[in-house]
């Protein structure tokens, strides 16, 4: 239960939300896995309600993790594509699978319009696996996060186009796990510890 301006609200956890209710917090690889708690974080200035927004996050935050039962059946190739201007904008690493599909399997990797890398990470049939790093378009290092079989596992931190902390999280298994800080103009704005995904205390 968390208290909201006074009154008890009370906090439904992930088995008692429906795929529709939680699906939209799942942004799919193609968008980087930005995470749900950062997207409704950013909202918070227009509603107001930042610990209550976050918290009923946590509760939608099951893991998702792409199965996939096969091996490929060819060794990796690299696909590459180009912004209008000329410029590497994708590269990847992807193998065919049994059934005839596509799977990216290696070095993915991003770039911005200006030459400037957005984006790597390995991936491993089709999930994350390791360190991800999204970069600001000057170059700067946006945020850095680690994954595990497919799943956030262990720190996750972001920085300002300028070079200062503005988040971080720590997860496990792909639930929130340990204290997670939010900092504004260097000083912190908020933070609150889960336990497991679930809001401690």
């Amino acid at each position: 239960m968390f208290i909201a301006a006074g009154l008890p609200i009370p906090l439904p956890r992930a088995s008692r939300l429906g795929p529709r209710a939680c699906g939209a917090l799942h942004p799919g690889i193609d968008t980087g896995h930005r995470s749900p708690y950062a997207v409704l974080y950013m909202a918070r200035s227009r509603f107001a309600v930042v610990p209550l927004v976050a918290l009923l996050a946590a509760a939608c935050a099951a893991p998702v993790r792409v199965a996939r039962s096969v091996d490929p059946v060819e060794t990796p190739r690299t696909v590459e594509e180009y912004w209008p201007n000329g410029q590497l904008s994708l590269r990847k690493q992807v193998v065919v699978v049994a059934d005839g599909s596509t799977v990216d399997h290696g070095r993915f990797e991003r770039w911005y319009s200006n030459g400037v890398k957005e984006y790597e990470a390995v991936l491993e049939m089709g999930n994350k696996e390791g360190t991800t790093i999204r970069y600001h378009r000057n170059g700067r290092i946006a945020s850095r996060d680690s994954y595990r079989n497919g799943l956030r596992d262990g720190p996750s931190v972001s920085w300002s186009p300028s070079g200062e902390k503005v988040k971080e999280e720590y997860w496990a298994e792909g639930r929130p796990h340990g204290t997670w800080t939010v900092w504004k103009n260097g000083a912190v704005e908020w933070t609150h510890t889960f336990d497991h995904g679930d809001p401690a205390p």
